[in-house]
């Protein structure tokens, strides 16, 4: 939604654990989104964000989203229990400057530069 207010919160301190709590805890209530990024950091916990997920009552409007890396020490019923995004770059220089390349139009390739 546009406009919703989104509180972005990195994990992988004990500062940044007590932050996503208190801003869980707030969002539960009014509704917002919070964005816990880097997860992986932190699997240890994940383990009680998911235990807290269980027994709370969300207001409708809440949304919690997550990002991090691939680890096999992500709790898979956290996992399951969401929508999963993957956006993985394809691996070394060369395939990420096909890539890049294949974004842009032949048409502004052949423009010559603006100076």
């Amino acid at each position: 939604e546009l406009g919703k207010q989104v509180t972005s919160i990195a994990i992988g301190s004990a500062e940044g654990f007590n932050e996503a709590d208190k801003a869980i805890n707030t969002a539960v209530r009014s509704g917002r989104w919070v964005l816990l990024k880097n997860v992986h950091l932190a699997p240890s916990w994940l383990v009680t964000l998911e235990k807290k997920l269980h027994t709370i009552q969300a207001h409708s409007g809440f949304r919690l989203f997550l990002t991090c890396e691939i680890n096999p020490c992500l709790p898979v019923n956290l996992l399951r229990a969401g929508r999963i995004f993957t956006f993985e770059p394809p691996p070394g220089v060369r395939a990420n400057l096909l890539r890049t390349f294949s974004t842009v139009s032949a048409a502004r390739m052949m423009k010559p530069p603006n100076e």
